[in-house]
């Protein structure tokens, strides 16, 4: 074995051990993972593109005007570095893009996080305009309201249709839906990704005075797509990241797409064939074929 590398049994009793200690003590794997996508005002503030993770992290991640100066471990940001100290300096000097200035603008209400009653309304909504469309598509909100929370940051509403065919033509149909009652107020970005999953980020909010402007991605996925999504979604990302890792050293794959067998990796663990897609109708059969018991949503808050 060359030097350096993890024997792959290891590498399963960690991620094992990992799965199995959150259901122990939850409080030791809760400190946030620190990525370029979780940095708001990193970089140059304009001529960069943007992209979704950057996106809905500067958008959903409540932040301070020393936040936005500085980043991870004191490091300037680039609005240190453009002469900018206060909110208020960004606000009327920066050159901002769409998403900054969208975030800006909603600043105070993206710092309170949503009680569960109102994401459930969001949630509604966003079904209700959806089977108007087509009765017979699934709605559900996932992340953190599926986990059973209190609050959410956002809420994260993903959508399919059992027949595999009738989600395709919905996404931009369901937008335009929810624009025109004017519950949509701020669009972010839309983006298609591999594998026909759609997904929306913007800016809601429901009707009747006092309402506060709301984060809200909406995600249609192929109902082939749709237990791996609702897993991915749910989250929490350090329980992804845990059945990702068991699924590696398993030879096997596992994304919001799929669950992929007799993946083939080079020698630095970078995958070079996909493998055969495995069926998973549920969660559950994402679970079973990865060797664990089921969790339910409210086990994997951590």
């Amino acid at each position: 074995m060359p030097q350096g590398r993890v024997p792959r049994a290891q590498m399963e009793s960690q991620a094992r051990a990992e799965l199995g200690l959150v259901f122990q003590d939850p409080c030791l794997f809760q400190a946030p993972l620190i990525t370029d996508a979780t940095a708001p005002g990193g970089g140059p503030v304009s001529g960069l593109p943007w992209s979704l993770g950057v996106t809905e992290a500067w958008c959903a991640r409540p932040f301070t005007a020393s936040s936005l100066v500085l980043g991870p471990h004191g490091a300037p940001t680039g609005f240190f570095l453009q002469g900018f100290r206060t909110l208020e300096d960004i606000r009327s000097k920066a050159s901002l893009t769409a998403q900054q200035a969208i975030g800006l603008k909603h600043y105070d209400d993206f710092l309170e996080r949503i009680p569960r009653e109102e994401a459930t309304e969001i949630e509604q909504t966003v079904r209700a305009s959806a089977q108007a469309l087509n009765p017979g598509l699934l709605c559900v909100a996932c992340g953190s309201y599926r986990r059973g929370k209190a609050t959410c940051g956002d809420v994260d509403v993903l959508l399919t249709h059992p027949d595999g065919r009738s989600h395709r033509g919905i996404f931009s149909r369901l937008l335009d839906s929810l624009r025109q009652r004017g519950f949509l107020t701020d669009d972010l970005v839309s983006q298609e990704e591999h594998g026909q999953q759609q997904k929306y980020l913007g800016v809601c909010r429901l009707p009747g005075p006092g309402r506060r402007h709301r984060r809200l991605d909406i995600i249609v996925v192929p109902y082939g797509e749709f237990a791996c999504a609702l897993l991915y979604f749910t989250g929490s990302a350090h329980f992804n990241r845990s059945m990702r890792a068991l699924a590696k050293t398993k030879g096997m794959s596992l994304s919001e797409h799929a669950l992929s067998a007799a993946v083939v990796r080079d020698t630095r663990g970078l995958k070079v064939g996909s493998g055969r897609v495995l069926p998973t109708p549920t969660e559950k059969d994402v679970f079973r074929l990865l060797g664990l018991p089921y969790r339910e949503p409210a086990e994997r808050d951590w």
